[in-house]
């Protein structure tokens, strides 16, 4: 169903130019829950929330898709190193964390990669440290991989504030 929420970024005919859709949190998870079900927006939400009381901000992606994407400010510039998105996964941002350190390491990075992959479902290779792995939002849904996986966003938010 189309509601004003859920209307995809669209051409203006007439004359010719791009619209570009505004996201928001009630947006965002309409259609996760449309895309995916309602345990993965669930599970967005926690995540959401959870970023909203441990990091310094939260933005939203825009376009036809959107992303949810926690903030850590460190000298001036906003690191986003877990991504949420409107397609139901969770991007992890190793290849932006290569520009920020301690993640500059790749010790660091493989070092994040292992806390991940201790969580069933998630198996991220070692050639990832340096790009964009995903990890479905259904790898996570249950209580304890959920704990887990919060555990380590919090790791990676304390590791960039000590940058």
């Amino acid at each position: 169903p189309q509601t004003s929420q859920t209307v995809s970024a669209k051409t203006d005919q007439k004359k010719g130019t791009s619209v570009t859709r505004k996201w928001d949190e009630p947006s965002f998870l309409d259609h996760l829950t449309d895309r995916k079900n309602r345990e993965c927006a669930t599970t967005a939400k926690r995540i959401i929330d959870w970023m909203r009381n441990n990091m310094d901000g939260m933005e939203w992606g825009n376009g036809k898709n959107s992303t949810a994407m926690g903030v850590i400010k460190q000298g001036g510039k906003a690191v986003k190193p877990f991504q949420i998105s409107s397609h139901g996964s969770i991007w992890v941002a190793f290849e932006t964390l290569t520009r920020w350190i301690p993640f500059s390491d790749p010790g660091k990075r493989l070092e994040l990669r292992e806390k991940l992959n201790t969580i069933d479902g998630i198996n991220i290779s070692g050639e990832m440290i340096e790009k964009w792995p995903s990890v479905p939002l259904e790898a996570i849904q249950d209580e304890e991989s959920l704990t887990k996986f919060l555990s380590v966003m919090k790791w990676t938010a304390d590791e960039i504030r000590k940058g």
